[in-house]
């Protein structure tokens, strides 16, 4: 019967056994079974394995004739089996289908979504995922970090952030991921100015603003020697955050070794009498020793290093 061969099309599809695959198929149609949504749901998967994309399209559209409808397997299989190809417009065409029916289905947008930033057209996912947080389905983090991955990577500065700012509709909790992310991408590639208007932006809007994302922009900003930079944005990371998180006294301890090396030590003194883990840059010392101070670099390490668990090279 009909499970049968499902059962059968299934197995030889795990182990990828093609001759298997076409064996069953010629004996399916040869029993003039008539196939149930199942069925055609694992023909569908075995005939994308093979390759047999023809196949695919005319059993597809002869579900109807079948008196058959497709369900959110169907679809999901469709928009998937064409992402993987490169065939991307097909997908798109079973996408439109798929969303003219009253299914809900968070796979479907997630596999079209992934096709479509493989396909560097960021403008297009990003309405596909605008239109899935719309439908109130949860949205999964992987898929719109990788969508901000593929942004950053198919666009120049300006249209990344651009592109970011139109994700606003997502809700604030949701945004605030995906603006937490783009100011982590921004100061990977040394745009510490960009993140900064993000976060500038983040806190006008009420959004929350991550411990790393702070972090981020304020290692760039001393790594850079930008002092006047990180005044405001350690101070809105101290009462966000307050003193007792070690990124909050790893970035203060920096700052201060930069402009007050005696009130570094006398910091690092006292945060190591109540055992507290406090690191700081390597790159440090070099800025130090850049400007002239190497007297200060010296003596930032002779009276902690003792005491200093880690200096981390950066």
């Amino acid at each position: 019967d009909v499970i049968t061969y499902s059962t059968l099309l299934h197995g030889y599809m795990e182990e990828e056994n093609i001759p298997g695959i076409l064996q069953t198929k010629r004996r399916l149609e040869e029993s003039g079974i008539s196939m149930d949504v199942v069925m055609c749901n694992v023909l569908i998967r075995a005939l994308f394995m093979m390759g047999a994309f023809e196949d695919v399209y005319a059993l597809y559209k002869g579900m109807p004739e079948m008196d058959l409808i497709p369900n959110s397997v169907t679809y999901c299989t469709m928009i998937d089996g064409y992402c993987k190809v490169g065939r991307i417009e097909e997908a798109l065409e079973v996408f439109d289908e798929f969303r003219k029916t009253l299914i809900s289905s968070l796979a479907c947008y997630n596999s079209i979504i992934n096709g479509l930033c493989k396909n560097g057209m960021t403008e297009m996912a990003i309405e596909a995922l605008l239109e899935l947080n719309h439908e109130g389905l949860e949205l999964d983090p992987g898929t719109f970090r990788m969508l901000m991955k593929t942004i950053f990577e198919e666009n120049n500065t300006k249209e990344a952030v651009d592109l970011i700012y139109r994700m606003e509709g997502l809700g604030p909790d949701i945004y605030s991921s995906v603006c937490n992310d783009s100011i982590f991408l921004l100061c990977q590639r040394g745009l510490l100015d960009d993140a900064n208007h993000m976060w500038m932006m983040m806190k006008k809007k009420g959004l929350s603003v991550t411990c790393n994302s702070y972090y981020s922009i304020l290692r760039g900003h001393l790594n850079n020697g930008n002092r006047e930079q990180i005044y405001p944005l350690l101070n809105s990371f101290l009462k966000d955050y307050g003193l007792v998180e070690p990124m909050v006294q790893k970035i203060l301890a920096c700052y201060l070794c930069l402009k007050d090396v005696n009130g570094a030590i006398r910091f690092l003194g006292k945060t190591m009498d109540n055992s507290s883990t406090v690191t700081f840059l390597t790159s440090i010392l070099k800025i130090l020793i850049k400007e002239g101070r190497a007297l200060d670099a010296y003596r930032l390490v002779t009276e902690t290093q003792d005491h200093l668990p880690v200096m981390y090279a950066d």
